[in-house]
């Protein structure tokens, strides 16, 4: 008689191999699981781009439908009066947004070199000049002669000087720089008056 030996695993092979079973059925669940989700997906991803044929009833329905929820859309969006006033409002936005750029540009403007300084004629920003009135000169002493050279430009009751002249003539002197000192733009001939720009360039010195 032959003794068969019996071969008996260790308990620690047989947890690992039980183990891996589980695991590999926890795996198969998975992937059938992650299988049938993107089947679905696909699904429903194909139903969105599927031609549906609609009659021209149910089209006439779909866009009453769609108009009476814009309605009511807008109805909630405005509700009382004065939010329909705000509204009618923001509608006017084009407008309003231009008279808003066309005073801030008038606004610049007035305070860009507008204002002429009646002594020299040189051109001055708001803050640079000074209003001087004749009434005030002759109360101060100021003669008849010197109060018409200094007003050569505008022969006003009151007239805007520039910083520089101003010192001068309240220490009584005439502006080194006034036009009355022969500094007045010469006289324009008709032949020169009649070039263009380019004309003008070619023959200035």
């Amino acid at each position: 008689m032959v003794k068969t030996c019996q071969t008996f695993q260790p308990t620690n092979i047989i947890r690992k191999k039980k183990q891996q079973e589980i695991n590999n059925t926890k795996r198969l669940s998975r992937i059938e699981k992650w299988k049938k989700t993107q089947n679905t997906i696909q699904r429903s991803r194909l139903s969105r781009y599927q031609k549906v044929t609609l009659t021209d009833a149910q089209i006439k329905e779909h866009k009453q439908n769609v108009n009476t929820q814009r309605v009511q859309r807008s109805r909630a969006r405005v509700g009382d009066s004065e939010d329909q006033d705000e509204v009618a409002l923001q509608r006017k936005t084009p407008i309003l947004r231009w008279s808003k750029a066309k005073e801030t540009y008038e606004n610049e403007i007035r305070e860009l070199y507008c204002h002429i300084c009646n002594a020299c004629g040189k051109m001055c920003k708001k803050n640079q000049v000074q209003q001087i009135k004749k009434s005030t000169l002759k109360e101060k002493g100021f003669s008849s002669h010197f109060i018409k050279k200094i007003f050569c430009i505008e022969n006003y009751e009151c007239e805007e000087f520039c910083r520089t002249c101003v010192t001068y003539i309240k220490k009584g002197n005439v502006p080194k720089l006034c036009l009355q000192n022969g500094l007045h733009f010469p006289p324009i001939d008709d032949e020169i008056s009649q070039l263009n720009r380019i004309e003008e360039r070619l023959l200035a010195p």
